[in-house]
């Protein structure tokens, strides 16, 4: 029963967690991270409903991912988890251009 409450907790604090790490990303503030309005706003311009697909579909790509990955050997899943965490991070750039657009190229 702890577990299951543990593992609910955790999820709740991604849920916020994610959109602070991708304006981290993106900004290079690390005080970014801390600011839970910043988060909530982000998810609010994307569209809540947005967010939870987004959310749900990263979660369960992380798990199909590392049940594979487990039924591997270890360099199975260390590929499989470099894969996963690319594809988290891909989706969470795109998911901060909402708010945070990207930064032009340099000149050349």
């Amino acid at each position: 029963l702890l577990m299951a409450v543990a593992i609910l907790i955790l999820l709740a604090a991604l849920f916020l967690g994610l959109p602070a790490i991708a304006i981290y990303m993106r900004t290079g503030d690390f005080w970014k991270v801390l600011d839970v309005r910043d988060a909530w706003d982000l998810v609010q311009r994307f569209g809540l409903g947005n967010y939870v697909v987004l959310y749900v579909l990263l979660m369960v790509f992380g798990f199909a991912a590392y049940a594979v990955g487990s039924a591997l050997t270890w360099v199975g899943a260390a590929i499989l988890g470099v894969f996963a965490s690319a594809f988290t991070f891909k989706a969470l750039s795109l998911f901060v251009n909402v708010k945070y657009p990207p930064p032009p190229p340099p000149p050349r």
